[in-house]
């Protein structure tokens, strides 16, 4: 009997130590930076008509600021900007927008209201919108919205509610914004070429995109003129932006005058140590350098359960916002949070919305002590108290 009662033991503490045991989850993030560099950065020469040329091979991505801030100029000098007409507002129900997008619409204003109601930090609450308007792209995608989406491209509607509430939510702009760059074709980018032009003399000079020619390796890239760049952007600021900076067919420089102007390429092939960029008679000659770095990290997360977890209509966010002032997502997997270990002493906010019958309801729970969340590895998720 004594026997029995002892293998019933060790059996009873064999379960106890592997429920109370940690779940722990380590993962090897791999990261590759890739670098190419010219030599020199940038060359000066003057051509046989007096014309100065500068020229700096740059990455296209460079320009996404400068060509954004470049769409939003406007030939009326004399006007009232704002983020909506009064037409627009007493349409929109009628023509502009569809009842899905208006709830949606709806469900971002109460949210910030019930953030606000909660004493949420402005911090949290934007990231909370940003991860809210993405968890519901799906839907996004399927609304129809006149002259904003194309090609079912999501990112479209995501700006228009950025430009709407951009004032209350200064991090929306975290989500991706698509910027209009006449050098980006579909999701990659064409190899271009600064060039800055300064005519010293008394003459009046001309140049054009037929005087360039590039040779990287054993490759001769021909330079795009106007009218292919235009042909690959269906988009008219993209096409406007071609017009304003891309070197065309002749271009006048007058005396005194310093131009700057973009030339493009396909992209360069990184192999190619030598890249030779030919004006009339001169030769602007770079060597190149491709690098790779590979960066191995180790990253370890605590297992924290949810308790009455529910995968029925119902979304859960978590946060840390900690001393620092930075927020962090915590990632939800399953029934799970996942917690990385880094994260002792720091508070804990989890956020939870449901959608039944075409109405949004939110809870929450906030300044939820992590390190004891790990004693006890569960939390209870929120409730959900406000039906809207």
């Amino acid at each position: 009997m004594r026997r029995i009662y002892f293998y019933v033991g060790v059996l009873v503490l064999l379960l106890v130590s592997c429920i109370s045991k940690k779940k722990l989850t380590t993962i090897s993030v791999v990261e590759n930076t890739e670098n190419l560099k010219f030599y020199p950065n940038q060359i000066s020469k003057t051509l046989k008509s007096g014309l100065l040329v500068e020229i700096t091979p740059i990455s296209a991505d460079s320009l996404n600021t400068e060509f954004d801030r470049l769409t939003d100029m406007n030939g009326k000098y004399n006007f009232v900007s704002r983020n909506r007409s009064r037409q627009d507002e007493l349409l929109s129900p009628v023509q502009n927008k569809s009842k899905e997008e208006l709830r949606f619409e709806k469900a971002i204003k109460n949210l910030l209201d019930y953030c606000k109601e909660k004493d949420i930090d402005d911090r949290v609450s934007n990231r909370l919108i940003r991860d809210f308007i993405k968890s519901n792209g799906i839907k996004i995608e399927k609304l129809s919205v006149p002259n904003k989406i194309v090609n079912n491209n999501r990112e479209a509607l995501i700006n228009d509610f950025i430009k709407l509430y951009g004032k209350k939510l200064g991090e929306m702009d975290l989500l991706k914004k698509i910027y209009k760059n006449p050098y980006l074709i579909k999701d990659k980018y064409l190899s271009v070429y600064k060039l800055k032009l300064i005519n010293s003399t008394n003459k009046i000079l001309k140049l054009s995109n037929s005087d360039i020619h590039i040779v990287s390796g054993n490759e001769s890239l021909r330079v795009f003129n106007n009218n292919e760049l235009i042909a690959l952007n269906p988009n008219t600021e993209d096409q406007l932006l071609v017009l304003r900076k891309n070197l065309g067919s002749e271009l006048t420089i007058y005396p005194g005058d310093s131009i700057v102007k973009y030339v493009s390429t396909t992209a360069l092939d990184k192999r190619n140590t030598r890249l030779n960029i030919y004006v009339e008679d001169k030769a602007f000659q770079y060597s190149t350098k491709h690098s790779v770095k590979t960066k191995e990290t180790k990253y370890v997360y605590h297992h924290i359960r949810l308790n009455n977890y529910s995968f029925y209509n119902v979304n859960t966010f978590a946060y840390v916002l900690d001393k620092k002032g930075e927020v962090h997502n915590i990632t939800v997997k399953g029934k799970y949070l996942l917690v990385p270990e880094n994260f002792s002493g720091e508070k804990l906010i989890i956020f939870s919305y449901g959608e039944e019958f075409n109405r949004y309801s939110f809870g929450v729970k906030k300044d939820l002590d992590i390190d004891k969340l790990l004693k006890n590895w569960k939390v209870t998720c929120p409730s959900l108290e406000r039906d809207i």
